[in-house]
């Protein structure tokens, strides 16, 4: 687990790599009743992942009650040569899909921390929280998994 601190407010972040059978998202289920906010990644150098992320959205939003839970799509391993998917295509996805989006590398810790900066801001504003739009300070790395 890990903790962020906004001003005296200290957010808790549970982890869930929920890995799924592309046929069946029903298993996400368990995970999206609890959920307050989501990250979905795909992969810069997987056309299959990034295509998924659609689907993944649809059922998201057909099984949650808020119409707004907060999500960030991330394109992760941004820091490879090989990459199939532009940042303009994951760009003009999360835009299209009304989402927060941001490219990482899990490899270098580009842009980790902010990804759930992201997520606790947009979180905090679904509350209606003051402090939505105050700076996020990291007391501790974060992993994407």
């Amino acid at each position: 687990m890990d903790v962020l601190f906004i001003i005296n407010c200290s957010f808790l972040l549970g982890l869930q790599d929920s890995q799924y059978d592309e046929e069946d998202l029903t298993v996400l289920t368990p995970f999206l009743n609890q959920a307050e906010g989501l990250v979905l990644v795909y992969s810069v150098d997987d056309q299959k992942s990034f295509a998924q992320i659609k689907k993944i959205k649809r059922f998201v939003d057909q099984q949650k009650e808020s119409p707004t839970l907060p999500i960030v799509l991330v394109g992760n391993k941004c820091d490879l040569d090989n990459r199939v998917i532009s940042y303009e295509e994951g760009e003009d996805l999360a835009n299209s899909l009304g989402i927060s989006f941001l490219e990482v590398s899990a490899l270098t810790g580009m842009n980790c921390e902010e990804v759930f900066k992201i997520l606790i801001r947009e979180i905090q504003k679904e509350k209606s929280n003051p402090l939505a739009n105050e700076k996020v300070d990291v007391c501790k790395g974060c992993r994407i998994f």
